[in-house]
């Protein structure tokens, strides 16, 4: 850790997520770099990472898309989550009726 900044691969290690999974996550614009270094291109990121990394992890659990997760942690408040989680039961349900 440097300056409370974790390198790709110290996040790698502690939130178990591969290395390629976290540049995958940038290139869609889900999970940024809090800064990147102009001389070597070294990511970094912070403690609000790991928060928003460990917050991906468990939506992917509860089946939401790469897209959906994006707009999810676009804003963290109830308003906009409480919606967006009871369409997620709703075809978590239809789905166990149809198996």
């Amino acid at each position: 850790m440097k300056h409370g900044r974790y390198s790709i691969g110290e996040i790698s290690k502690l939130c178990c997520i591969s290395v390629s999974r976290l540049r995958y996550y940038d290139e869609q614009g889900v999970i940024k770099p809090c800064c990147i270094d102009s001389e070597s291109g070294y990511r970094y990121y912070d403690n609000e990472t790991l928060l928003l990394i460990s917050v991906l992890k468990c939506y992917q659990t509860y089946g939401f898309t790469l897209r959906e997760i994006t707009k999810l942690l676009e804003r963290l408040d109830l308003e906009h989550l409480e919606p967006m989680f009871d369409q997620q039961i709703e075809a978590l349900d239809r789905q166990i009726r149809n198996l």
